[in-house]
């Protein structure tokens, strides 16, 4: 049903969105967040320490569940 709405003249005020639509939820996407961040480096040495840095003070990934970390959703 969602797929008619937004096929509809209803909808063309509906750009750039991504939804969810389960058996049990109808939700909307919030999109992608720049998390933490640093210079380029030109030494592909260097990179294996920056990711992890980079990981470390990043957020949690969410869950199937679409909640902020719970991945895999199991690990609740």
């Amino acid at each position: 049903m969602l797929l008619l709405l937004l096929r509809s003249g209803e909808s063309k005020h509906v750009t750039g969105r991504v939804f969810e639509a389960s058996g049990q939820t109808l939700a909307i996407a919030e999109g992608w967040h720049r998390g933490p961040r640093c210079a380029p480096v030109a030494d592909p040495t260097q990179l294996g320490a920056i990711v992890d840095e980079l990981l470390a003070g990043a957020r949690a990934n969410a869950g199937m569940d679409g909640e902020d970390g719970h991945w895999p959703q199991n690990a609740k």
